[in-house]
């Protein structure tokens, strides 16, 4: 026997695992049915601490796998006065009892100690509760109670008393308030015990008939008093102010804690005792699923969730100029400012949406400008093609139709000449058969013999070859005083024609009927522009630095509007075609011009007249190039 000691030590040991195993397995599984609670509501069911307290019991069971029913109560009997509440009870049992006749009810859960003692086991008499809030001094009740058990709030006066001393270290009075709760009288009993350990404060307890009972004794305050507000929610505390607490602050203008954090923001109060409801509601929820899962509330033995953090107002600690944390309370801080970027979060994101969408749109905009010079470089290069096949064309149709004037200008030619040829052989007849008397008939033959002559000499040229320079230079002031003798008979009346002749001794590489040609189908196109009634100008200047010579024949006519101007060099393009314009009288003027390698534009406004300016080279004569040579 004393050999199979030791073997069952180590069968027992190795038991031990798979026997712990077995026990959590069995603590955590799953309830199996549904349970019911019945929640019990102090003041409104969306009161805050109703609503964490119910959201941590229901997380809590979700997370533990509990199905549970909730019923919920709002019984708020605490304000209710004795007399009352003793009618009210019996009711409110009986209502109870056939309420929930068909429910099972698996636990009660009260959101406070309201209920606590005979009052909540004569409503419930078999039922476990679990008081989601108790005080230290009310667990004799709880234990007297039965099947019964608590979160419980260690809250201690003499911890905001030592924080408000801090923070005001002159203080001289220390002026408490209470109301007619329960709880207020409890703090209130606590901090008339605890004044002894402040011998060098004296205490005050106000406890106020009504709202002007209060506000006249917080007026009677001397400055050096530190407020200790035991209140807690009191009806004596209402009225047109903006909270239950603001009355006090507004009324003394001292600074003023309490011994809840509940009512610190906004209402001013300087700081308060920590009330953590998530904590409260963690470990009710915690108790409550040891309480559901052992059916009873004997064995979960109350749980302390402590309150050592004091809650400060930072508008008010700005007010009287405190650094908490500087003194060493580090306290929990509400209405503080928030950043700049939490404080504008809605503002800056808003911001940056649309500046992003501004740049989405800068990006399009730039993209499709890309795009659009893309396109404008492709439509200019095909306009630029499609313009020089145009060119091409023309020029094509412009070699076509020299050739064709320059045939039926040749067969011109060849019968000009005949009749050229008669007109001069009859100007010798008439001259043989005038006596010598006869002077003016002599000088009008004279001049028809000249003209005769000088259009012989243009058809020949044209039926020969089409370069019209000669090879001996021509005088051109003296060819252009014949041009203009043979034009002054041509003018109408109504036309005053003036002649600036400047060109002296300079000769040009054009032969005389040539400038002719010119002179007068410039001359004649401007009569027709003015209609027969105007001003007509020719100048011919020399120019001996720049070797060439100009002439300039301008009218007082209406002018050349641009959509004619582009045109009127072109052959047979004309404006008069009903007055019997050909369009090749401009058209000669700038053939010849060109051969001689000359130019030919025209300056004209419409309303304001017209110049035509051609420009010639000057050419040397023979023999003196020949002196030049030999010097």
């Amino acid at each position: 026997m004393r050999v199979a000691r030791p073997a069952a030590y180590l069968f027992l040991a190795a038991c031990v695992p798979f026997i712990q195993a077995s026990a959590c397995r069995a603590a955590h599984a799953p309830l199996g049915q549904q349970k019911n609670i019945v929640y019990i509501s102090n003041f409104s069911s969306q009161y805050y601490w109703n609503q964490t307290i119910k959201r941590c019991l229901r997380d809590e069971f979700k997370r533990q796998g509990i199905s549970v029913n909730f019923y919920e109560e709002i019984l708020n009997i605490r304000r209710m006065p004795k007399g009352a509440r003793d009618r009210t009870l019996p009711i409110l049992k009986k209502l109870y009892a056939e309420k929930y006749r068909e429910v099972p009810i698996d636990l009660i859960m009260v959101s406070d100690d309201s209920l606590l003692g005979p009052i909540g086991r004569k409503l419930f008499p078999d039922t476990p509760f679990l008081f989601c809030y108790t005080r230290q001094d009310r667990l004799k009740d709880l234990a007297a109670m039965g099947n019964a058990s608590a979160t419980v709030d260690d809250r201690n006066p003499e911890r905001i008393i030592d924080a408000a001393l801090k923070m005001f270290p002159a203080t001289r009075y220390v002026a408490v308030i209470s109301d007619h709760s329960e709880v207020s009288s409890h703090f209130s009993r606590v901090i008339r015990e605890k004044s002894r350990l402040y011998p060098e404060r004296r205490f005050q307890f106000i406890f106020a008939k009504d709202k002007d009972d209060l506000v006249r004794r917080l007026k009677t305050l001397t400055p050096r008093t530190i407020i200790i507000d035991a209140s807690y929610y009191s009806t004596l505390l209402a009225g047109p102010f903006r909270s239950a607490k603001s009355i006090v602050f507004e009324a003394s203008m001292l600074p003023v804690f309490s011994l809840w954090s509940n009512p610190v923001e906004k209402t001013g109060l300087v700081a308060g005792l920590l009330l953590d409801t998530e904590r409260h509601g963690r470990a009710a929820a915690v108790m409550a699923v040891r309480i559901l899962r052992e059916r009873s509330a004997d064995s979960v033995a109350p749980m302390v969730v402590h309150t050592e953090r004091i809650v400060a107002d930072h508008a008010m600690l700005a007010h009287y100029h405190i650094d908490a944390k500087g003194i060493g309370l580090d306290p929990i801080i509400v209405n503080e400012p928030l950043p700049f970027h939490v404080r504008h979060k809605h503002v800056l994101i808003t911001s940056a949406v649309l500046s992003m969408f501004f740049a989405g749109i800068l990006f399009m905009m730039v993209v499709a400008l890309r795009q659009k010079r893309r396109e404008k470089r492709l439509l200019e290069l095909e306009l630029r093609a499609e313009n020089d096949k145009a060119k091409a064309r023309a020029q094509q149709e412009q070699a076509r139709k020299m050739q064709a004037l320059l045939a039926f200008s040749v067969g011109i030619a060849h019968d000009l000449s005949a009749i050229f040829a008669g007109i001069s052989a009859c100007v010798g007849f008439v001259r043989e058969e005038t006596s010598g008397d006869q002077k003016h008939l002599e000088q009008d033959l004279e001049q028809i013999e000249i003209s005769s002559r000088r259009g012989k000499e243009i058809v020949e040229r044209i039926a020969a070859r089409p370069d019209l320079r000669t090879r001996e230079p021509v005088p051109v002031e003296s060819a252009l005083d014949e041009s203009v003798a043979l034009l002054a008979p041509q003018l109408p009346e109504g036309v005053a024609l003036t002649v600036e002749n400047r060109a002296e001794s300079a000769c040009i590489g054009v032969d005389a009927a040539s400038l002719h040609q010119i002179v007068q189908n410039l001359c004649l196109n401007a009569v027709q522009a003015m209609s027969g009634h105007g001003r007509l100008d020719v100048k011919l200047v020399a120019d001996g630095e720049a070797g060439t010579v100009t002439l300039t024949v301008s009218d007082s006519g209406p002018g050349i509007s641009p959509e004619v101007k582009e045109h009127i060099f072109e052959p047979y393009y004309t404006t008069r075609k009903s007055c019997g314009g050909t369009g090749l009288g401009l058209f000669s003027v700038l053939s010849i011009v060109t051969q001689a390698h000359g130019s030919v534009s025209v300056r004209s406004v419409a309303g304001h007249g017209a110049s035509f300016v051609v420009i010639l080279p000057q050419a040397v004569k023979h023999h003196e190039q020949r002196h030049d040579t030999h010097n």
